[in-house]
């Protein structure tokens, strides 16, 4: 998490304006600690399906207190638990259920199966 957060803040840094950070799903917990970081170079912060932590909370804990959350349960750790999967049909029926042709559906789902590290759900 740090390194996502420390690259965005440096891009920023170098700009010689405000910007406006909109973060999607695990980059809300990014454009928040950059936002904290350094608040004098940010106008405004969107969020799209994006987690929207508290100071110190992470994503796996905001994850975690979703009582009515589906994906969740159905991230598949590894045995180490340092990346997570999701199974193709999970992909299908949680990440892409909107997606309503088959065959942009059957595209899409390698670019949602790559192993995701877990260390930035878990650091805050």
């Amino acid at each position: 998490m740090d390194a996502y957060v420390q690259r965005v803040t440096d891009v920023i840094n170098d700009l010689d304006e405000k910007v406006i950070l909109a973060g999607h799903s695990l980059a809300g917990s990014v454009i928040s600690q950059v936002a904290e970081g350094i608040p004098e170079k940010i106008d405004r912060l969107i969020y799209v399906c994006a987690s929207l932590p508290k100071s110190g909370d992470t994503a796996l804990g905001l994850m975690q207190s979703d009582k009515k959350g589906q994906l969740l349960p159905k991230i598949i750790f590894s045995e180490d638990q340092t990346f997570a999967t999701l199974a193709s049909e999970d992909i299908s029926n949680l990440l892409l259920h909107d997606v309503k042709d088959k065959e942009r559906v059957e595209r899409l789902i390698p670019k949602f199966s790559i192993k995701q590290s877990t260390q930035p759900f878990i650091l805050n």
